[in-house]
């Protein structure tokens, strides 16, 4: 599983940005250009707008390391 953060920015709304978090989980062969597409095209459905300009992306492991 892994945890992701990204913002965009919609120009043609004028100085409108959005932020999305949350868990991704991969599925058998995805590549990290798949799952940046599929978190990119949820981020912009969950601002109702398309065509946003990525501002940042993070995209790492949920879990974090045992100590």
């Amino acid at each position: 599983m892994l945890h992701f953060i990204i913002t965009l920015s919609f120009p043609q709304r004028g100085m409108t940005m959005s932020t999305s978090s949350g868990n991704f989980n991969t599925k058998p062969g995805m590549t990290r250009v798949d799952v940046f597409e599929a978190i990119y095209k949820m981020a912009c459905e969950q601002a109702g707008l398309s065509g946003g300009n990525v501002m940042f992306f993070s995209l790492e492991p949920n879990e974090l390391p045992v100590a």
